[in-house]
Protein backbone atom coordinates (compact mmCIF):
# COMPACT_ATOMS: atom_id res chain seq x y z
CA UNK A 1 0.00 0.00 0.00
CA UNK A 2 1.15 3.55 -0.74
CA UNK A 3 1.05 6.30 1.90
CA UNK A 4 0.25 9.72 0.41
CA UNK A 5 0.17 12.86 2.60
CA UNK A 6 -2.91 14.99 1.98
CA UNK A 7 -3.56 18.62 2.94
CA UNK A 8 -7.01 20.21 3.09
CA UNK A 9 -7.51 23.96 3.52
CA UNK A 10 -11.08 24.95 4.30
CA UNK A 11 -12.27 28.55 4.07
CA UNK A 12 -15.62 30.16 4.79
CA UNK A 13 -16.96 27.28 6.90
CA UNK A 14 -20.02 28.46 8.81
CA UNK A 15 -20.25 28.48 12.60
CA UNK A 16 -21.43 25.25 14.21
CA UNK A 17 -21.35 23.38 10.88
CA UNK A 18 -20.22 19.82 10.12
CA UNK A 19 -17.81 19.85 7.17
CA UNK A 20 -17.04 16.39 5.81
CA UNK A 21 -14.76 14.82 3.19
CA UNK A 22 -15.60 11.22 2.35
CA UNK A 23 -13.75 8.64 0.21
CA UNK A 24 -15.84 6.43 -2.08
CA UNK A 25 -13.08 4.44 -3.80
CA UNK A 26 -12.64 0.77 -2.92
CA UNK A 27 -9.29 -0.01 -1.29
CA UNK A 28 -8.44 3.62 -0.41
CA UNK A 29 -8.78 4.88 3.15
CA UNK A 30 -7.66 7.63 5.52
CA UNK A 31 -5.14 6.83 8.24
CA UNK A 32 -3.90 8.80 11.26
CA UNK A 33 -0.38 7.44 10.97
CA UNK A 34 2.51 9.40 9.51
CA UNK A 35 4.87 8.09 6.87
CA UNK A 36 7.22 6.48 9.39
CA UNK A 37 9.90 9.10 10.12
CA UNK A 38 10.44 11.06 13.33
CA UNK A 39 9.38 14.33 11.68
CA UNK A 40 6.41 12.89 9.79
CA UNK A 41 2.97 14.34 10.28
CA UNK A 42 -0.14 12.17 10.41
CA UNK A 43 -3.44 13.86 11.19
CA UNK A 44 -3.15 17.49 12.29
CA UNK A 45 -5.18 20.67 12.50
CA UNK A 46 -3.46 23.99 11.68
CA UNK A 47 0.00 22.48 12.19
CA UNK A 48 1.30 24.56 9.29
CA UNK A 49 3.96 27.19 8.68
CA UNK A 50 1.43 29.97 9.26
CA UNK A 51 -0.34 28.38 12.24
CA UNK A 52 0.94 30.99 14.73
CA UNK A 53 -1.42 33.56 13.21
CA UNK A 54 -4.45 31.26 13.39
CA UNK A 55 -6.78 30.43 16.25
CA UNK A 56 -9.91 28.48 15.40
CA UNK A 57 -12.84 27.13 17.36
CA UNK A 58 -13.64 23.48 16.65
CA UNK A 59 -16.15 21.42 18.60
CA UNK A 60 -15.30 17.95 17.32
CA UNK A 61 -12.95 16.21 14.90
CA UNK A 62 -13.67 12.74 13.53
CA UNK A 63 -11.44 10.58 11.32
CA UNK A 64 -12.49 7.13 10.12
CA UNK A 65 -11.23 4.98 7.26
CA UNK A 66 -13.64 6.66 4.85
CA UNK A 67 -14.40 10.06 6.40
CA UNK A 68 -12.69 13.19 7.76
CA UNK A 69 -15.10 15.61 9.42
CA UNK A 70 -15.06 18.60 11.76
CA UNK A 71 -17.80 20.49 13.57
CA UNK A 72 -16.85 24.13 13.88
CA UNK A 73 -17.41 26.36 16.87
CA UNK A 74 -18.18 30.07 16.65
CA UNK A 75 -16.38 32.93 14.91
CA UNK A 76 -14.50 30.70 12.46
CA UNK A 77 -15.83 31.82 9.08
CA UNK A 78 -13.01 34.32 8.48
CA UNK A 79 -10.23 31.90 9.50
CA UNK A 80 -8.86 29.18 7.19
CA UNK A 81 -8.67 25.71 8.72
CA UNK A 82 -5.84 23.46 7.55
CA UNK A 83 -6.09 19.71 8.08
CA UNK A 84 -3.50 17.08 7.19
CA UNK A 85 -3.96 13.35 7.03
CA UNK A 86 -2.53 10.40 5.11
CA UNK A 87 -4.22 8.45 2.34
CA UNK A 88 -3.60 4.71 2.26
CA UNK A 89 -3.92 3.71 -1.41
CA UNK A 90 -3.34 0.38 -3.20
CA UNK A 91 -0.48 0.28 -5.74
CA UNK A 92 -1.47 1.45 -9.19
CA UNK A 93 -4.41 3.57 -8.04
CA UNK A 94 -4.35 6.77 -10.10
CA UNK A 95 -7.36 8.62 -8.70
CA UNK A 96 -9.97 8.54 -5.95
CA UNK A 97 -13.62 9.51 -5.87
CA UNK A 98 -15.11 11.34 -2.93
CA UNK A 99 -17.80 13.71 -1.73
CA UNK A 100 -17.64 16.99 0.18
CA UNK A 101 -20.25 18.37 2.54
CA UNK A 102 -19.85 22.15 2.84
CA UNK A 103 -22.06 25.13 3.57
CA UNK A 104 -22.84 27.64 0.81
CA UNK A 105 -19.83 29.90 0.22
CA UNK A 106 -17.31 27.53 1.80
CA UNK A 107 -14.34 26.19 -0.16
CA UNK A 108 -11.93 23.29 0.33
CA UNK A 109 -8.55 23.14 -1.41
CA UNK A 110 -6.82 19.76 -1.59
CA UNK A 111 -3.21 18.75 -2.27
CA UNK A 112 -2.28 15.07 -2.70
CA UNK A 113 1.44 14.60 -2.02
CA UNK A 114 3.46 16.91 -4.27
CA UNK A 115 0.59 17.40 -6.71
CA UNK A 116 -1.02 20.77 -7.46
CA UNK A 117 -3.72 22.30 -5.27
CA UNK A 118 -7.21 21.56 -6.57
CA UNK A 119 -10.56 22.87 -5.40
CA UNK A 120 -13.19 20.36 -4.34
CA UNK A 121 -16.77 21.56 -4.46
CA UNK A 122 -19.81 20.38 -2.50
CA UNK A 123 -20.91 17.04 -3.91
CA UNK A 124 -18.87 14.49 -5.84
CA UNK A 125 -15.20 15.12 -6.71
CA UNK A 126 -12.17 13.35 -8.21
CA UNK A 127 -8.62 13.50 -6.91
CA UNK A 128 -5.68 12.43 -9.08
CA UNK A 129 -2.82 10.86 -7.14
CA UNK A 130 0.84 11.70 -7.83
CA UNK A 131 3.15 9.01 -9.14
CA UNK A 132 5.10 7.19 -6.45
CA UNK A 133 8.46 7.70 -8.19
CA UNK A 134 8.14 11.37 -9.12
CA UNK A 135 11.43 13.25 -9.14
CA UNK A 136 9.74 16.53 -8.18
CA UNK A 137 9.07 17.29 -4.51
CA UNK A 138 6.77 20.17 -3.58
CA UNK A 139 8.04 22.43 -0.79
CA UNK A 140 6.56 25.45 1.00
CA UNK A 141 8.65 28.14 2.68
CA UNK A 142 7.58 30.99 4.96
CA UNK A 143 9.89 33.94 5.55
CA UNK A 144 8.85 35.83 8.67
CA UNK A 145 9.96 39.37 9.49
CA UNK A 146 10.55 40.38 5.87
CA UNK A 147 11.21 44.13 5.63
CA UNK A 148 13.03 46.70 3.46
CA UNK A 149 16.79 46.26 3.29
CA UNK A 150 16.72 42.52 4.02
CA UNK A 151 18.00 39.50 2.11
CA UNK A 152 17.84 35.73 2.50
CA UNK A 153 19.49 32.76 0.80
CA UNK A 154 17.90 29.27 0.96
CA UNK A 155 20.33 26.54 -0.04
CA UNK A 156 20.21 22.83 -0.95
CA UNK A 157 22.71 20.06 -0.24
CA UNK A 158 22.57 16.48 -1.54
CA UNK A 159 24.73 13.40 -0.99
CA UNK A 160 27.19 11.23 -2.88
CA UNK A 161 24.28 9.07 -4.07
CA UNK A 162 22.02 11.80 -5.39
CA UNK A 163 21.90 15.49 -6.09
CA UNK A 164 19.09 18.04 -5.90
CA UNK A 165 18.25 21.34 -7.49
CA UNK A 166 15.49 23.91 -7.21
CA UNK A 167 12.80 23.54 -9.86
CA UNK A 168 9.82 25.67 -10.79
CA UNK A 169 7.55 22.74 -11.60
CA UNK A 170 5.79 24.71 -14.32
CA UNK A 171 5.23 22.65 -17.44
CA UNK A 172 5.63 19.30 -15.69
CA UNK A 173 2.53 17.12 -15.51
CA UNK A 174 0.75 17.32 -12.18
CA UNK A 175 2.68 20.29 -10.77
CA UNK A 176 1.90 23.89 -9.96
CA UNK A 177 4.25 26.75 -10.89
CA UNK A 178 6.75 28.49 -8.63
CA UNK A 179 5.05 31.27 -6.68
CA UNK A 180 5.88 33.95 -4.14
CA UNK A 181 3.27 35.95 -2.25
CA UNK A 182 2.74 38.02 0.88
CA UNK A 183 0.97 36.13 3.66
CA UNK A 184 -1.46 39.01 4.28
CA UNK A 185 -2.35 39.38 0.60
CA UNK A 186 -0.56 42.71 0.13
CA UNK A 187 1.99 43.57 -2.56
CA UNK A 188 5.20 41.53 -2.36
CA UNK A 189 8.11 43.70 -1.22
CA UNK A 190 10.91 42.02 -3.18
CA UNK A 191 13.54 43.96 -5.10
CA UNK A 192 15.26 41.00 -6.76
CA UNK A 193 14.99 37.21 -7.01
CA UNK A 194 17.74 34.84 -8.14
CA UNK A 195 16.56 31.29 -8.79
CA UNK A 196 19.73 29.16 -9.00
CA UNK A 197 20.14 25.36 -9.10
CA UNK A 198 21.31 25.16 -5.47
CA UNK A 199 19.91 28.33 -3.90
CA UNK A 200 17.11 30.88 -3.96
CA UNK A 201 18.26 34.45 -3.25
CA UNK A 202 15.79 37.18 -2.27
CA UNK A 203 16.52 40.86 -1.64
CA UNK A 204 13.90 43.35 -0.51
CA UNK A 205 13.57 46.75 -2.12
CA UNK A 206 14.37 50.02 -0.35
CA UNK A 207 16.60 50.73 2.62
CA UNK A 208 16.30 49.34 6.10
CA UNK A 209 13.39 50.83 8.05
CA UNK A 210 11.61 50.40 11.35
CA UNK A 211 8.05 51.09 10.23
CA UNK A 212 5.88 48.30 11.59
CA UNK A 213 3.62 48.07 8.57
CA UNK A 214 6.63 47.47 6.32
CA UNK A 215 7.25 44.12 8.00
CA UNK A 216 5.53 41.20 6.30
CA UNK A 217 5.71 37.45 5.89
CA UNK A 218 6.42 35.88 2.50
CA UNK A 219 5.20 32.50 1.27
CA UNK A 220 7.24 30.69 -1.40
CA UNK A 221 6.03 27.56 -3.18
CA UNK A 222 8.53 25.70 -5.33
CA UNK A 223 9.83 22.23 -6.15
CA UNK A 224 13.01 20.31 -5.48
CA UNK A 225 14.12 18.10 -8.35
CA UNK A 226 15.98 14.91 -7.47
CA UNK A 227 18.85 13.86 -9.73
CA UNK A 228 19.79 10.22 -9.09
CA UNK A 229 23.55 9.72 -9.12
CA UNK A 230 23.33 6.07 -8.12
CA UNK A 231 21.64 4.59 -11.20
CA UNK A 232 24.84 3.09 -12.56
CA UNK A 233 26.35 2.15 -9.20
CA UNK A 234 23.58 -0.14 -7.96
CA UNK A 235 23.19 1.90 -4.75
CA UNK A 236 19.69 2.90 -3.75
CA UNK A 237 19.10 6.66 -3.33
CA UNK A 238 18.34 7.81 0.21
CA UNK A 239 15.97 10.68 -0.56
CA UNK A 240 17.67 12.75 2.16
CA UNK A 241 18.35 16.40 1.55
CA UNK A 242 19.95 19.23 3.50
CA UNK A 243 18.28 22.66 3.65
CA UNK A 244 19.79 25.78 5.20
CA UNK A 245 19.09 29.53 5.27
CA UNK A 246 21.42 32.52 5.53
CA UNK A 247 19.66 35.61 6.86
CA UNK A 248 19.54 38.12 9.73
CA UNK A 249 18.75 36.72 13.17
CA UNK A 250 15.32 38.40 13.30
CA UNK A 251 14.18 36.72 10.07
CA UNK A 252 12.65 33.25 10.44
CA UNK A 253 12.64 30.81 7.53
CA UNK A 254 10.20 27.94 8.09
CA UNK A 255 10.01 24.98 5.70
CA UNK A 256 7.23 22.44 5.28
CA UNK A 257 7.30 19.35 3.10
CA UNK A 258 3.94 17.59 2.64
CA UNK A 259 3.42 15.05 5.40
CA UNK A 260 6.10 16.53 7.69
CA UNK A 261 6.15 18.98 10.59
CA UNK A 262 7.17 22.56 9.74
CA UNK A 263 10.72 23.29 10.88
CA UNK A 264 12.87 26.40 11.13
CA UNK A 265 16.01 26.59 9.00
CA UNK A 266 19.35 27.88 10.26
CA UNK A 267 22.75 28.38 8.67
CA UNK A 268 23.54 24.72 9.43
CA UNK A 269 21.92 22.23 7.01
CA UNK A 270 18.88 20.47 8.45
CA UNK A 271 18.15 17.05 6.98
CA UNK A 272 14.78 16.14 5.48
CA UNK A 273 13.49 12.97 3.86
CA UNK A 274 11.71 13.44 0.55
CA UNK A 275 8.79 11.28 -0.55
Amino acid sequence: MNLIPVTFELTGVADSFRAEIKIETSGAEWTLSGLGGDADLGFSCNETISSEARAVSIQTVEVTKTRVSIVTGYGVSATPITLTTVLLAPPGLESIEGTCTLNAGARVYVRFGSGPVIEWEPGRNTGYLPGAMSNLQFIRLAIGGWAPGRSVSIELAGSEKESFQWAMGQGAKGTAPFSISAANGSAVQVGSIAFLPKKILLCSCGGAGNIANEINDLIIEAYIERIDLAKDSGRAPTGRIGLSASCDADIAVIVQIPGQYPQRLTSEPRMFHLM
